[in-house]
């Protein structure tokens, strides 16, 4: 299997809205700096087709897995072992993906839609980037992935940002209040 945390991880639908054409061209644009580095995307959709012929035409067939959809623990245990997580949605709410990832002390870099910047302090626990911008998605990653120790830090302190934010009653008022609203 992949070797702990040399890998980048996306989790969503595979539908256009989740923009996941544009994280496979911002690691067309890195992965020859990173010969080790693979992508996984975590998910099913309509945009599969589309996204395979993608890769193929990119030649990284080797380097792009499309797991299919997992259960919510088979995701999990993929993400513990991520480097970082990726969303890099065209619009979003608030994502669980992200804050799963948090949870698990994972830097994560994603789009600024939704309520991504609610979880999201950008240069702080993760980064963001334009919407749709994939020069700037591959500039963000490669600092992270030149920057262990850096990656570390983030994921740390978005780990104690979420589990501050989010204790369970806090979190769930928060939920009923979106719900709500």
């Amino acid at each position: 299997d992949v070797q702990s945390e040399n890998f980048i991880l996306s989790v969503g639908q595979l539908e256009k809205v989740k923009g996941f054409d544009i994280l496979i061209e911002s690691f067309n644009k890195i992965e020859k700096e990173f010969p080790n580095l693979r992508l996984i995307i975590i998910g099913e959709g309509p945009e599969r087709k589309n996204l395979v012929s993608r890769i193929k035409d990119l030649g990284l067939q080797d380097k792009i897995e499309l797991k299919g959809k997992l259960s919510l623990m088979q995701t999990k245990d993929v993400m513990k072992k991520c480097y970082c997580l990726v969303l890099s949605s065209l619009s979003e709410g608030l994502p669980r993906v992200l804050i799963e990832a948090m949870t698990l002390g994972k830097v994560v870099v994603a789009s600024k839609v939704g309520g991504i910047p609610e979880l999201i302090n950008d240069n702080e626990t993760g980064f963001f980037f334009e919407v749709g911008n994939s020069d700037e998605l591959s500039k963000k990653l490669k600092n992270l992935l030149n920057n262990k120790n850096l990656a570390v830090k983030m994921g740390q302190r978005g780990k104690e940002f979420v589990l501050d934010k989010f204790s369970n009653e806090k979190y769930i008022k928060s939920y009923i209040q979106m719900i709500n609203s």
